[in-house]
């Protein structure tokens, strides 16, 4: 297949059914890490998968301990001197499986990693688990993972179903990443979809869902893309990975396999690199293997004929460890989001949300919305439209870290948002300071004139908590008492009512 220059590219999407090379490597991105989000931590008893490998004992029971650390979203990314602003994420992830000779059922298979330290203790066969997996409806774990939108989870070898090349080989075909709302601009060359994986050394092939039914099912699609492993970037985060495997015949989420080091690199594709036309409707994109053959609509829609989807897909065409998808990005505000220049900043503890709107006499109204996990937003206020372009909302009911949008329902029953926008802060940390450290009998806590109207609580660091205090608003120095901790590591983690949360660790003699 020839291969075409960016710029030539443009020019010929029109009528190739299939292009190559027009894609974009993302070597400066922006990222939020320890993001709160939800499903808590806990530790559940399970027995590692009898194949597992690379550490994790076959059988064995371990005691997996989830939690909330250690998330990591693209914000924004720089290319040619300029910056590109995520516009949103996507609302649904549809994994498409077909049986083969390795996996017989089209059975729900899953695989899914997650970046931490990779360390398992086999003396008490304990294993850390970066993040929290809660239940999810019919054990879709693959589906939520991609759908959150942190970089540094995923899944390993999506499209690999030949059992001979690898350990993780699955039953898929295709993953779909739906917007069902639909996006369209003008500047085709300023938008597009971010892909990551882990690695960043898999080919593979991309198409944009032109066309959804009332489900949100694929029912159309443009131009195939291939995608070689050369077009992905620098690294944008570095880290050994856990492994997690589900087979088609089990609900149960097991250890499987730790994995080195790898970097998640990313790579950029534009709408125009997907022949996407001015004002066309794009809903999204479609992920399949290196060897699927299909170039046009109808043949990609058929993910279970063998002709265009081999069900014999080695590691090499198939073996992309995708991570979670980034979503949407534009920049010169060329999406729906153009009317609104929306912005937070922290002041006094509490979050101010701001912002203008030119388009404000067509707007009915606007709902200012917040989400934890940037997926489920609620609205927290409204306000009318028509009346002025500039708005304000000071939300005191902040804890460490949100997201906000703002959404205007026009008259006609039309809606448009703005960017995402991140807020985070440490509150009253900045000033905290304890002494003396190592300690006998007392630990003295100055918070140097800051707000402070919370806790202050002492674990070991096996996670048990030894004490816990209040403390009254406007505190500025409050002493604990530890004469009677055994010796020996603690932490001291210090939190209030506005969010600020922070942890030292100290030492008991």
């Amino acid at each position: 297949m020839k291969t075409y220059s960016v710029l030539s590219i443009v020019t010929a999407l029109v009528i190739l059914p299939c292009i190559t090379r027009a894609q974009v490597a993302i070597n400066s991105v922006s990222t939020v890490s320890t993001i709160t989000v939800s499903g808590g931590t806990a530790t559940q008893a399970i027995a590692a998968h009898s194949g597992s490998v690379n550490g994790v004992l076959p059988g064995n029971s371990y005691n997996v301990r989830y939690n909330n650390n250690g998330n990591v979203s693209i914000n924004s990314f720089s290319l040619t001197g300029k910056t590109y602003l995520q516009f949103r994420g996507f609302d649904t992830i549809i994994v498409r499986r077909v049986a083969n000779a390795s996996e017989p059922t089209n059975g729900n298979k899953q695989h899914i990693y997650c970046q931490g330290n990779a360390t398992i203790d086999n003396t008490t066969f304990q294993m850390p688990f970066p993040v929290a997996f809660p239940q999810v409806s019919n054990f879709n774990f693959m589906e939520k993972v991609m759908k959150d939108g942190f970089i540094n989870r995923g899944s390993d070898n999506v499209f690999n179903n030949d059992s001979g090349s690898d350990l993780t080989f699955n039953n898929i075909e295709r993953v779909d990443f739906v917007y069902k709302a639909g996006i369209s601009t003008t500047a085709t060359s300023s938008a597009g979809f971010v892909i990551t994986e882990r690695g960043g050394n898999d080919p593979f092939k991309i198409a944009p869902i032109t066309a959804i039914d009332a489900n949100g099912n694929p029912t159309a699609f443009g131009s195939v893309l291939s995608v070689p492993a050369s077009a992905y970037g620098a690294a944008i985060t570095n880290a050994s990975t856990y492994v997690m495997r589900k087979d088609a015949s089990d609900n149960t989420l097991r250890p499987f396999s730790v994995v080195p080091a790898q970097a998640i690199k990313g790579v950029f594709i534009r709408f125009s690199d997907l022949g996407i036309g001015a004002l066309q409707k794009v809903y999204g994109y479609a992920l399949m293997g290196n060897d699927v053959t299909a170039t046009t609509s109808a043949q990609v829609l058929n993910f279970t004929n063998s002709t265009y989807y081999p069900t014999t897909t080695n590691n090499a065409n198939g073996g992309m460890d995708l991570a979670s998808a980034p979503g949407i990005f534009h920049t010169d505000l060329v999406l729906d989001v153009k009317f609104i220049n929306a912005s937070v900043q922290t002041k006094n503890c509490e979050q101010l949300v701001q912002w203008t709107d030119d388009d404000y006499l067509r707007v009915k109204e606007y709902q200012l919305e917040k989400s934890i996990n940037r997926e489920n937003y609620t609205n927290v206020a409204t306000f009318a439209g028509g009346q002025t372009a500039n708005f304000a909302y000071t939300d005191k009911n902040f804890k460490s870290s949100a997201y906000y949008r703002v959404k205007a329902i026009m008259n006609d029953g039309g809606f448009y948002y703005s960017g995402i926008l991140f807020a985070k802060n440490n509150c009253g940390a900045a000033g905290v300071n304890l002494y003396p450290n190592p300690a006998t009998d007392k630990i003295n806590i100055n918070f140097d004139g800051e707000r402070m109207n919370g806790t202050v609580s002492i674990f070991a660091t096996d996670g048990r908590e030894y004490g816990r205090w209040t403390v009254n608003a406007n505190t500025s120095l409050f002493q604990a008492d530890i004469h009677a901790l055994p010796s020996g590591q603690y932490f001291v983690k210090i939190s209030n009512v506005n969010g600020m949360q922070k942890s030292f660790p100290v030492v008991k003699r």
